[in-house]
């Protein structure tokens, strides 16, 4: 295995790149790519919603990795694989869970979703955060839609996720 891992090293050693190089180019194109379909989608939300967007820099966007746990509106979540998103009100950060490619249309309408997450925050009163989820997934289908691309959503579970009402109630 430390065999292996010398001749990768010796190997983009000879391309004339380091690992590091490649990565922080990476890095920079996905940033740029991210800023551009940042202000595409404002535009979207503008026009195909009842939102006003709202600015958000490209350094409020950050990645995480299944089993990484990150804090979120003062609480701690455990990134798993049903999510793809998560928007945090209180520090205005949207976090895209890898692998995330911003050529998909998909990984697209995730952090179009986020967004609308964004604007919905002061849109109006909500009773709590999750009553954001029916109409983010609404827009987010809609987009989805003109790419020809149906999302397979889980209604009944959205629904439930969009409810108010308490959790994890056991009744006498």
């Amino acid at each position: 295995m430390k065999e292996q891992a010398l001749a990768m090293v010796a190997a983009i050693a000879l391309l004339g790149i380091t690992a590091s190089e490649s990565s922080a180019e990476a890095d920079i194109s996905q940033r740029e790519a991210i800023e551009t379909l940042v202000d595409e989608f404002n535009r979207w939300i503008e026009t195909h919603t009842n939102l006003a967007a709202k600015p958000l820099s490209g350094d409020r966007i950050r990645f995480v990795t299944l089993g990484q746990r990150i804090i979120a509106d003062g609480e701690q979540h455990l990134v798993h694989s049903r999510n793809r998103g998560l928007y945090d009100r209180n520090r205005e950060i949207i976090y895209l869970v890898r692998p995330w490619d911003h050529g998909d249309p998909y990984d697209q309408s995730i952090l179009l979703h986020e967004l609308i997450h964004h604007a919905q925050v002061d849109a109006r009163h909500w009773y709590c955060p999750q009553a954001m989820e029916w109409d983010a997934y609404k827009w987010q289908e809609q987009w989805l839609a003109t790419h020809d691309i149906e999302p397979q959503f889980n209604w009944t579970a959205i629904l439930l996720e969009s409810s108010c009402s308490k959790r994890d109630y056991h009744p006498d």
